[in-house]
């Protein structure tokens, strides 16, 4: 009798399928007009001053002599699941507390 040698794979978390993808983008080092759009700013100067005001929580570093901020892809993937959860959790407290409102 032969048995099933096969191993079962876990289907991956949505943080680590997300980091596969930017990687296969972007790479594992993420900065420039990459960074921008997976942040979803409209310009380099808007996501420079949210760097510069700290109005983001995302882990960046600078890389001497490259100019700008740059940051791993599986951070950057961690960041954007924690973002979608917190949003999510708002959303469903804004949902409840209109719900409380009706009656």
């Amino acid at each position: 009798m032969q048995r099933n040698t096969k191993k079962r794979t876990r289907p991956d978390s949505p943080a680590k399928e997300l980091e596969r993808e930017l990687i296969r983008e972007s790479g594992a080092v993420i900065g420039g007009d990459s960074l921008r759009r997976h942040l979803g700013f409209r310009s380099m100067d808007a996501m420079q001053k949210a760097f510069k005001y700290n109005r983001l929580t995302l882990t960046a570093f600078e890389m001497p002599p490259r100019r700008g901020r740059f940051v791993l892809a599986s951070d950057l993937a961690a960041w954007l699941i924690r973002r979608r959860s917190e949003g999510a959790a708002q959303a469903q407290r804004a949902l409840m507390s209109g719900e409380e409102k009706l009656h």
